[in-house]
């Protein structure tokens, strides 16, 4: 028995319970278990942000485009402006990251983007998605008796 330890069973119990080797090991433990905590906070923080910033960047670059878009058809006669219009949308199809609704003045859908093809079928888990996916406010641009909507 270690010299250490008292001679009292109840003493002895308590000093076998808890080595110092153990009680290192446990805090060391804490220790890296927090520390992996924050950083995978950290990481995930950034993660988040950085989502973000690209689909906002996409959005911007769309937005832009679309009212170019909208600015040309206003130049031309006004009975073909929608037809051209719609002719460009549709061509181009899905822009970027963002999907695009076409309303007309009455409410009735008029175009609605294709679903992406980029990496179809995979998709990353529902958990992580619903942490990671960035909120966006529509963003509306009205051409004329159209709306179109990212």
């Amino acid at each position: 028995m270690p010299p250490s330890c008292p001679e009292s069973q109840a003493q002895r119990n308590a000093c076998s319970q808890f080595t110092l080797h153990t009680r290192i090991s446990l805090l060391l433990t804490g220790v890296v278990a927090s520390l992996m905590l924050a950083l995978g906070g950290l990481w995930l923080s950034n993660t988040r942000d950085s989502i973000h910033e690209e689909v906002e960047a996409a959005t911007r670059v769309c937005e832009q485009w679309l009212k170019v878009l909208v600015g040309e058809a206003h130049a031309a006669p006004s009975e073909s402006a929608r037809a051209l219009l719609l002719a460009d949308i549709q061509a181009v199809g899905r822009i970027r990251a963002n999907a695009l609704e076409i309303i007309d003045s009455a409410g009735r859908r008029i175009y609605l983007s294709p679903q992406p093809t980029y990496k179809a079928g995979r998709a990353s888990p529902n958990w992580f998605a619903h942490i990671t996916e960035p909120a966006f406010a529509q963003r509306r641009i009205s051409a004329g008796d159209l709306t179109l909507i990212l």
